[in-house]
């Protein structure tokens, strides 16, 4: 008896949730490759998050007839990990905790290697032909200064 109990458990818990349905039918739909007329969008956090707001969004909820204001729930989940998915892997998104490696450029008063912080948010700034991602952070000194990727190095502790 108690082989059947685990038997019917381990099926039931690894039977996909609707929000496991939602987000692989939201990873095979919107990749970078079917997304390849907008160039360099793993590198632009604000673009991504446009693409979410005006694709995904309208596709989840037309389709599995949800709302971004009553399921957000649902949703915003799905959109974190897709925008995580597609952005490019060596830069933090909100909420990551991260460690400075080392601080590029001459500020009189740069964050010390080691220094550990939460990141607030991320501002997409071109620059001719070429992005910078300006990063606000709370670094656990107190302070607040930005990162400017790719030229500051820090690593994604989480």
């Amino acid at each position: 008896m108690k082989s059947i109990i685990r038997r019917i458990l381990k099926e039931e818990i690894q039977k996909p949730t609707f929000q496991d349905v939602i987000l692989k039918d939201v990873m095979n739909t919107f990749t970078k490759e079917t997304l390849k007329d907008k160039p360099d969008i793993m590198w632009q956090y604000e673009r991504l998050v446009n693409l979410a707001n005006n694709l995904l969004i309208p596709h989840i909820e037309n389709t599995y007839e949800l709302d971004i204001v009553k399921d957000r729930e649902i949703i915003m989940p799905i959109l974190t990990k897709w925008i995580r998915n597609m952005y490019y892997s060596k830069y933090p998104l909100p909420g990551d905790t991260i460690e400075m490696i080392k601080m590029a450029g001459n500020d009189p008063y740069p964050i010390i290697p080691g220094t550990k912080g939460i990141v607030d948010d991320i501002i997409s700034i071109r620059f001719g032909m070429s992005y910078e991602e300006h990063v606000d952070v709370n670094w656990e000194n107190g302070r607040t200064l930005k990162l400017i990727l790719p030229h500051d190095k820090i690593k994604i502790i989480s």
